[in-house]
């Protein structure tokens, strides 16, 4: 359709002898759309081995134009597509696993559904990294009582609750937690605010090799050995 303003009259008659019959007039104004625009930020960065963007991807979007959108992207001179990672012509995400360490620069260009075609292209930049190594922070496990709550008290945003926190850094998140010979009536546990914690009520007094391991979402695996005193 052209821009511009339009007038013209509806006329209605109904089946009546004579007719009846009414006329009102209108006015539509065509304008032009709005200039098409890409409203996402830039694209984060990556680390080799992890989901981009989450189990759900990196969501490239517009505005503007006429929907919907059509995506495509490429490599600028000396450069390449990250490896691992694929965008969707049609949703815009981009989504995978990086394999390979680099910068990459690309040029993402969005297409919209008018004829003939806006279109919209923007360089950017991906810099994809080693993840680092997969450690356990926190720390040798206390002592404990039999019959008393282990790991101390704690509150997290408001809520309290009874244990000790486990925690780790490096590989790719999210992480799984495990345990070798806990004392009798200890567990791993996870709160509803996704704290990982050895918590529980001793039972058996005694002296414990525990081993504690974790495991990243990419199969990377930590451990460490504690002894663990539990006191009648």
């Amino acid at each position: 359709m052209s821009q511009g303003i339009y007038s013209f009259t509806v006329n209605v008659r109904d089946s009546a002898s004579p007719a009846d019959q009414a006329s009102l007039n209108y006015t539509i104004t065509v304008s032009a759309p709005a200039p098409l625009v890409i409203t996402s930020p830039d694209p984060p960065d990556a680390m080799i081995g992890a989901q981009y963007g989450g189990t759900s991807g990196f969501s490239l979007t517009a505005s503007g134009g006429v929907a919907p959108y059509t995506w495509n992207w490429g490599a600028v001179s000396g450069s390449s597509l990250p490896p691992g990672l694929t965008l969707s012509p049609s949703t815009g995400v981009i989504s995978g696993n990086a394999t390979t360490a680099g910068s990459y620069s690309f040029t993402v260009t969005v297409s919209d559904a008018e004829s003939a075609a806006a279109q919209l292209a923007v360089n950017y930049t991906i810099s994809v990294t080693q993840t680092a190594a997969l450690t356990i922070t926190s720390g040798a496990l206390p002592s404990g009582k039999c019959g008393a709550p282990y790991g101390g008290f704690h509150t997290f945003r408001g809520r309290p609750f009874y244990g000790f926190p486990l925690s780790a850094t490096g590989g790719t998140p999210p992480y799984t937690w495990t345990a070798l010979s806990l004392p009798p009536g200890l567990k791993i546990t996870v709160l509803v605010t996704r704290i990982p914690m050895v918590s529980g009520t001793p039972t058996t007094a005694g002296n414990y090799n525990v081993v504690i391991m974790v495991t990243d979402s990419a199969g990377a695996q930590a451990s460490a050995n504690y002894s663990v005193n539990i006191q009648p």
